[in-house]
């Protein structure tokens, strides 16, 4: 079960960096790939979001 404080890190941190994206349009299809990317990671690492966060937190 995924834990409820990292699940909303992870929103937080995935709005914050989106509303960035978006205010360069020429990097749009980054951001699509960067995000299919993600949540393939999610989807087979369940439990080990902190992975994800950490990556996010470098970038």
């Amino acid at each position: 079960m995924l834990h409820p404080a990292l699940a909303t890190g992870f929103l937080v941190l995935l709005c914050q960096y989106t509303f960035q994206m978006l205010q360069l349009p020429f990097v749009w299809r980054q951001m699509q790939e960067f995000l299919t990317f993600r949540l393939f990671m999610i989807e087979y690492l369940g439990d080990s979001i902190l992975v994800v966060l950490v990556d996010l937190a470098y970038l």
